[in-house]
């Protein structure tokens, strides 16, 4: 089981990843809405995986792993955005995060991230 820190603005989005998180046998230990509430909710819980949407309020996704890599954080971070693809999964892992999946894929793929990022 994996203690998970789900970063979404949209309420409805975080309510079902919360579920999937759920239904699979992980914890999720706590939910924020923009990228500011994220960098100290990491801090103080040091969840395993934090799954982020790039578009997020007060620090956007790409801006909160470059914090958390310069911190030298140790949480694993699964990146889940509407955003392109083509342009933001290597921005990304460059930044630090161990996966990147698009909102626009089969539900499947997320699944698939999840398993590889955490193994």
């Amino acid at each position: 089981m994996s203690r998970i820190l789900v970063v979404e603005e949209q309420t409805v989005t975080r309510h079902a990843l919360r579920l999937l998180l759920e239904a699979a046998g992980h914890e999720v230990v706590a939910e924020a809405d923009n990228g500011m509430e994220a960098l100290q909710l990491v801090r103080q819980l040091r969840p395993t995986l934090m799954i982020v949407e790039l578009n997020i309020p007060r620090l956007s996704g790409l801006e909160l792993l470059q914090r958390l890599h310069a911190r030298g954080d140790e949480v694993k971070v699964l990146v889940f955005t509407a955003q392109r693809s083509e342009y933001f999964a290597a921005r990304c892992l460059e930044a630090g995060a161990q996966g990147f999946v698009s909102k626009h894929e089969d539900m499947a793929e997320l699944g698939k991230a999840l398993d590889a990022v955490l193994h």
